[in-house]
């Protein structure tokens, strides 16, 4: 529902060292969004980019396709999406799985700093309580919120070369964006083991950890997210309904801050902008048959939260797991469930016993180790 072009909505907000080094210093320089959305407009227009389109567009794919009854797997953002089908088409949808589902009125990204700051705890605590990861680092907690706080006073310079020209350039990194990468390095519980190791590290002047992590995610093709399609979706649902008091409460004494919500309400205003039904936070409860597998380490999610808006669903948090099961031993047990259930469609079907042996993986604590 745009042009019909098949490219994804795929914009380019990093690239030669002059951009990366702006970028290190801010999520959405303002030039690159502009730049983003005239690109994209050449050939999309952004406006219809909403996930009630995008269900219209599913519901047409199963008519076409002659299924009476869907299953529906939605992970993320994924999770809103199912429940805006399964809200508008439910006569359609036979059962549904969501991991790690964002709901429809998360207001993306209003909880983040809140769930991190979460995440954060119980990184802290799975450290002290792991003999290796104590040892190298007695004093995680307090080495990274003091770390945090002589950057937002004094942010940190380092070098970078570009892989391609060999150019060095002097990058800056704030407190803001260090926080941000340390998030996003948690919604892998593989991700997650490295946080100490790059913290310590950086404490220490060596910012090289941070900076391996984050150039590959800035610079890779093809990005992780395709910036076009978050920023007219949360542009459209998330960014103008999150208020100024929300933001203060959920963000204040938390090591990330306001830093996000402001990046992205201040790029949503550069965006255009699409049109919700009028009745789109209204009727939030399905009745469709839903599992939710959440992970009790997520920096974005949380727990308990989606589960209100499914009159016939069930929760099952995985504590080890971060946003997604990447890392885990027995990953296996996620097919498992899934497949349990949708087989029978029956909550008692569920059997969580291998849910126990889901580790994660060893802390990196030295430069072998990755």
């Amino acid at each position: 529902r745009g042009t019909g072009d098949s490219n994804p909505l795929h914009c380019n907000l990093v690239g030669d060292s002059t951009v990366l080094q702006n970028f290190v210093k801010e999520m959405y320089p303002p030039e690159l969004v502009e730049n983003c959305r005239k690109e994209l407009e050449e050939r999309a227009d952004l406006t219809q980019y909403t996930t009630t389109n995008a269900m219209a567009d599913i519901e047409e794919v199963r008519a076409w396709l002659g299924y009476e009854k869907i299953n529906i797997i939605g992970v993320s953002y994924g999770g809103r999406a199912a429940f805006v089908y399964a809200r508008t088409y439910g006569e359609h949808v036979r059962s549904m799985v969501l991991l790690g589902p964002a709901d429809i009125e998360s207001k993306m990204p209003l909880y983040h700093a809140h769930e991190a700051e979460e995440a954060f705890d119980s990184l802290f605590a799975d450290c002290r309580d792991d003999s290796s990861c104590n040892a190298m680092f007695p004093n995680l907690e307090t080495e990274l919120r003091t770390f945090v706080e002589e950057l937002r006073y004094n942010p940190a310079i380092a070098t970078i070369v570009d892989e391609y020209t060999m150019v060095p350039a002097m990058v800056t990194i704030r407190a803001d964006v260090f926080v941000e990468a340390l998030r996003s390095a948690m919604y892998s519980s593989s991700g997650a083991r490295q946080v100490p190791w790059i913290v310590h590290q950086a404490s220490l002047g060596n910012y090289a950890p941070f900076l391996d992590r984050i150039i590959p995610e800035l610079t890779g093709y093809p990005p992780f997210l395709a910036e076009g399609a978050y920023l007219s979706i949360t542009g459209a649902e998330d960014a103008p309904f999150i208020s100024t008091a929300e933001t203060d409460s959920l963000t204040a004494g938390t090591l990330l801050g306001d830093y996000r919500v402001a990046q992205q309400k201040r790029a949503a205003e550069l965006w255009p902008k699409g049109e919700l039904p009028e009745d789109y936070f209204k009727n939030l409860t399905v009745n469709a048959p839903t599992l939710i597998l959440q992970g009790g380490r997520d920096p974005v999610i949380g727990c308990n939260k989606a589960i209100r808006y499914f009159a016939n669903g069930r929760e099952i948090v995985i504590p080890q797991m971060a946003h997604v099961p990447d890392g885990l031993s027995n990953i296996e047990c996620i097919d498992e469930l899934m497949l349990n259930f949708l087989e029978s469609v029956d909550f008692n079907a569920i059997d969580t016993y291998c849910i126990r042996s889901m580790a994660p993986p060893p802390f990196k604590v030295s430069e072998e180790e990755k």
